[in-house]
């Protein structure tokens, strides 16, 4: 038996201007199967407060993926998030790591590096 942990990453279904992502979620999707061998995409509804106080309500898709609680994990993962928040505009990703820890990940001011 193998047991992993199961981590998430949500992105928008349409940028802040209204246009479609579909490009982003199939390369997000590709992408999160070549890094963690599979995941499983669930449609969603987020709701927050951005940092202008502005109140967002919009769908997503939640891709979770199963994957040892390593530090190597949790750094691909949150690159990918970073790279892709970037893509499509967005001002913060939701990220939950294997280890079950939350990060809202403000991409405005990382800086993406390659995953391997």
């Amino acid at each position: 038996v193998i047991l992993m942990r199961e981590a998430r990453i949500i992105l928008p279904k349409l940028d802040n201007n209204g246009n479609d992502l579909a490009f982003a979620h199939a390369a997000l999707a590709r992408d999160l199967c070549q890094a963690f061998g599979g995941a499983t995409a669930c449609d969603t509804r987020g709701m927050w407060v951005g940092y202008d106080g502005t109140l967002y309500d919009e769908p997503g898709t939640a891709y979770d993926v199963a994957m040892d609680a390593t530090e190597e994990n949790a750094r691909a993962l949150r690159n990918l998030a970073v790279r892709y928040g970037q893509l499509c505009g967005q001002e913060a990703m939701y990220v939950r790591y294997a280890c079950g820890k939350v990060e809202i990940v403000d991409t405005r001011h990382e800086a993406a590096t390659a995953v391997a």
